[in-house]
């Protein structure tokens, strides 16, 4: 209250001074003091909206997706210790298909992503991610031989390509603007999570009689998440972008950041619909899924270099060897 005090003299002195130089003409104290008023009580919505922030239908969405990607953590590296139990006879090369299946079935899944986000939504999107991941789960917990056992990993991998688009976008566009790096490098965080517990779990469980348990986790976490699907929300930012005017997005920006008034509400959607067309390639905007967009962005200076940069670091990672760790 203080500091919204204290800024609030600040605006005002500096509008009185805007004033006289303009016009040659000072503020009434009237006009000052109702100036002073009304800057002060924005200042101490801002600081109740940012006290809010974190809601339950955030806490909710950041719980699901980060499920998606400890899975995709914890099936990189689940098949590292149990190599000796499972389906003993099994020779290297059949073992080396079925592991290195999961990464064959990734670039599937991240192509696939990057066109059911835009049409499915964020929300539709992780719901065939999930029961993608289920599916995979219960083929490899139930399966009867190595065929099984890489067709699993292959629908597994391909559920953690997925993921690893769609994750990123979906809690980058529900993030308030100061949880939204925390909540960017919570991905990873959660990733090498997963790899940590799957290496953990298997102390107890990598063994002849356990190792279906080990396997089991992908279906336990996934039918978590279906128990959270009622309570999830959409993207705000994707139903925007199709209809400006829609209600269900306001209800939910609403509900998303604790707001109670309605010029509250219309000042975030502002904020939605001009982080959509900042970050839109020129007029590309409605060739969001065609070549132009790829085109337009090369072209963009400001964006050639980034890119140029993303795959580098990229390259980097999957080349330094580290990969190898994880699987083997």
């Amino acid at each position: 209250r203080a500091f919204a005090s204290y800024a609030a003299d600040l605006d005002s002195m500096e509008a009185d001074q805007l004033s006289f130089s303009q016009n040659n003409k000072r503020m009434s104290e009237a006009e000052l003091n109702s100036r002073r008023s009304y800057t002060s009580l924005l200042l101490l919505d801002e600081f109740e909206m940012d006290a809010v922030l974190v809601t339950t239908p955030l806490i909710i969405a950041i719980f699901v997706a980060g499920i998606s990607q400890f899975l995709v953590g914890y099936n990189t590296s689940v098949m590292n210790s149990p190599s000796s139990v499972v389906f003993q006879g099994h020779n290297t090369f059949q073992w080396s298909v079925a592991v290195s299946a999961f990464a064959v079935g990734g670039p599937f899944g991240a192509i696939m992503a990057g066109s059911l986000v835009d049409t499915r939504g964020r929300r539709g999107a992780l719901t065939i991610n999930t029961y993608t991941f289920l599916g995979g789960g219960i083929l490899q917990t139930f399966a009867t031989n190595m065929l099984f056992i890489t067709i699993a990993r292959f629908i597994i991998g391909f559920a953690s390509g997925f993921s690893s688009v769609l994750v990123p976008i979906f809690l980058g566009e529900l993030a308030p603007p100061t949880l939204r790096g925390t909540l960017g490098t919570l991905t990873q965080f959660c990733l090498v999570t997963g790899i940590f517990v799957s290496d953990l779990l298997a102390f107890p469980l990598a063994t002849e009689s356990s190792w279906r348990i080990l396997f089991s986790v992908t279906i336990i976490l996934s039918v978590a998440q279906i128990a959270c699907f009622p309570f999830l929300i959409e993207s705000p930012r994707w139903l925007l972008h199709r209809d400006k005017k829609s209600r269900r997005a306001r209800l939910i920006i609403k509900k998303l950041r604790g707001l109670r008034h309605d010029h509250e509400i219309e000042t975030e959607v502002n904020h939605f619909i001009s982080a959509s067309h900042a970050q839109s390639c020129g007029d590309a905007e409605e060739r969001t899924n065609s070549g132009g967009a790829f085109v337009a962005m090369i072209n963009d200076d400001r964006m050639w270099k980034l890119l140029v940069c993303s795959l580098i670091l990229q390259m980097a990672q999957q080349l330094c060897g580290i990969n190898a760790v994880f699987y083997y």
